[in-house]
């Protein structure tokens, strides 16, 4: 009997779940919900990178319609090292590493201490201390150059310092004023030039003493504006008066004023010196070459001759 009696299918509980009508509606429900929690995730995500790439490209497009001091490039173009008394030119570079025009660019250029001015591109003002251009507008990478040139003088191993400044008006903030400045430095060598005295080297006391004082120039260049300064110590006296000592002496200054020397050319001026002491005192006279550029005095060569006592 059991084995001709059909036995009943099994149904599984999750069959019989799976059709009850509530459990289906909250399956639904929060499927629903998931689908519109990442709906509006990508909504947000998508509005955020919008808004971000708004916001950079605004910064961006902004960025690069501003100038700042760093979009100034500015150069001196001057030897690293030079001789004294000679002819030097300064270069100045200004570039425009910006996007935008510049209205006004003005060059403020100050050379050093010893520069005497004789020319500059563009024609600028000239003070006592600075020589001031204008290169007009600049354009986006464009560059224009100002040059001054003059004679430098200075003592052998002086550096020489010379500075540029310049200031640039952008043309979309036309009353703003930005300014770079840049230095350039030139190592000095001493001028050419060879000073040799003949006098006794030794006398007695009250003794006439001839001195003869040579000054060659041995450069390239002429010299100009130099002098020929005697330095006595304490113990000896010029003798100024003396016929044999060379006319238009100084005697406040203690010096000569020298012409022009030309290159290889010799000045020859003579002195006359008296010494006062004790036996077995020494007396050493400074000579030098000098010139005066505004208040100061640069020495571009100096020697010394001792004269010693013998008696009295």
């Amino acid at each position: 009997k059991d084995l001709l009696t059909p036995k009943q299918p099994s149904v599984r509980p999750e069959a019989v779940a799976s059709k009850k009508p509530g459990l289906v509606n909250s399956m639904d429900a929060r499927a629903r919900r998931r689908r519109a929690i990442i709906l509006w995730s990508v909504v947000v995500a998508g509005a955020l990178l919008i808004f971000s790439g708004g916001v950079w490209l605004t910064l961006w497009y902004r960025s690069t319609k501003q100038v700042n001091a760093s979009n100034i490039n500015l150069t001196i173009d001057s030897p690293a090292h030079f001789t004294a008394g000679g002819v030097i030119t300064y270069s100045v570079a200004v570039r425009n590493t910006s996007n935008v025009d510049w209205t006004v660019t003005d060059v403020l250029f100050t050379p050093p201490t010893g520069f005497v001015f004789q020319e500059s591109n563009p024609v600028g003002q000239v003070s006592e201390q600075n020589i001031a251009a204008s290169l007009g507008t600049l354009a986006p990478n464009e560059t224009k150059t100002f040059s001054a040139s003059g004679r430098l003088i200075g003592e052998e191993g002086e550096t020489a310092l010379a500075r540029a400044e310049v200031s640039i008006s952008p043309i979309n903030f036309q009353k703003e004023k930005i300014v770079a400045s840049q230095t350039a430095t030139t190592i000095i060598g001493a001028l050419p030039l060879d000073i040799s005295i003949e006098a006794a080297k030794s006398a007695a006391v009250g003794e006439r003493i001839a001195a003869i004082i040579h000054v060659r120039n041995l450069s390239d260049i002429s010299i100009e504006g130099a002098a020929l300064k005697l330095s006595p110590p304490a113990g000896m006296q010029l003798a100024v008066e003396d016929s044999g000592f060379s006319p238009d002496f100084s005697v406040v200054d203690s010096f000569w004023k020298l012409p022009d020397i030309k290159p290889l050319d010799e000045i020859v001026r003579y002195g006359v010196l008296y010494v006062n002491g004790a036996a077995g005192d020494r007396r050493e006279l400074g000579i030098s070459i000098i010139q005066q550029q505004k208040d100061r005095v640069f020495t571009l060569r100096q020697i010394s001759h001792v004269v010693a006592i013998t008696s009295s």
